[in-house]
């Protein structure tokens, strides 16, 4: 990766060299999309850099690539949380518990802020983000 200047905000970021890498920014865009959209409906999301990731780690293989790379990226990702309250919550908020996978987004919000112990707004302007 490149260190390069962002006009707009005179911030330097880092950019990818290569059009194949992706960048943090775009893997937190690819979560957030996936947040809303829950894995029930992951294989017809667009989560290009979740997927790219998953497929330079060994998730990809032993998931058999495609959606299924991307889900078990994800709970690994969370499984090195622990059993931690931000765990408990990533849990609720991707809809990676037991019976949660079809759940609506509001639905798993609501558990996410129930694990925090704050009301849901401000579990969305504050903790979501």
């Amino acid at each position: 990766m490149s260190i390069a200047t962002c006009e707009r905000s005179r911030h330097a970021r880092l950019m990818p060299v290569n059009p194949d890498e992706f960048t943090v920014e775009s893997i937190i865009a690819d979560l957030r999309v996936l947040r809303e959209r829950g894995l029930i409906r992951l294989r017809h999301t667009d989560v290009a850099a979740l997927s790219r990731s998953a497929a330079r780690t060994g998730v990809a293989a032993a998931a058999g690539g495609g959606p299924a790379a991307v889900e078990a990226l994800l709970r690994a990702a969370v499984e090195n949380l622990d059993a931690s309250e931000l765990g408990a919550a990533a849990i609720a908020t991707f809809g990676l518990g037991r019976g949660a996978r079809g759940w609506a987004a509001q639905d798993r919000r609501r558990k996410a802020a129930e694990v925090y112990g704050v009301s849901v707004e401000r579990f969305r302007k504050h903790q979501e983000r």
